[in-house]
């Protein structure tokens, strides 16, 4: 069994050349999709994201099973798949910059300092997609300030570490975990 990481890791994958591949709502939502699936499969949790036009940031945990490099390329395979056929785009140019970044976090210091890094991304200057954070449709920070789920994928930062299952191999389904 692979040994994979410990400990949440703050993982940030940009679109290629950042373009704003991610700028319709629909292609939003096929990512949440797919996050979603990995969630009920067991093989991640997730505590926080943000989706931008052209990059996503999260705060999450692979199953410790599992070994983190196929899951992350599973899943960012999968979306720029199914973006490609919402979009009814028939290129095959990479639709994810190589270099993702992921960093592990190893102190609740750490954790929250990324938290709320996450959940200020839309009013930054660069983007200024909202006046208040709290507006944007596609983050973590309604969760964090009422307490409810509307993704129906979140674990709380607070809960984080602690794994009641195995992950579900058949309902993961991921061509690369072969």
């Amino acid at each position: 069994m692979f040994a994979g990481h410990q400990y949440p890791q703050f993982f940030t994958a940009s679109c290629t050349e950042n373009q704003n591949l991610l700028e319709q709502d629909s292609s939003k939502d096929l990512l949440l999709d797919d996050l979603r699936c990995m969630v009920a499969s067991g093989c991640i949790k997730v505590y926080a994201f943000v989706l931008m036009p052209d990059h996503v940031h999260y705060l999450w945990h692979v199953h410790p099973s599992l070994d983190y490099s196929k899951i992350k390329e599973a899943h960012l395979f999968n979306v720029a798949q199914k973006i490609r056929q919402d979009l009814q785009a028939n290129r095959q140019e990479d639709f994810w910059e190589i270099n993702t970044r992921s960093v592990d976090l190893y102190t609740p210091k750490a954790i929250y300092q990324k938290l709320e890094f996450i959940h200020a991304n839309p009013e930054r200057e660069r983007w200024k997609l909202r006046q208040d954070a709290k507006a944007y449709p596609f983050s973590s920070i309604e969760f964090y300030d009422t307490g409810y789920d509307r993704f129906n994928f979140l674990t709380h930062v607070g809960e984080r570490g602690i794994w009641n299952k195995e992950p579900d191999r058949v309902r993961m389904n991921f061509d690369l975990l072969d």
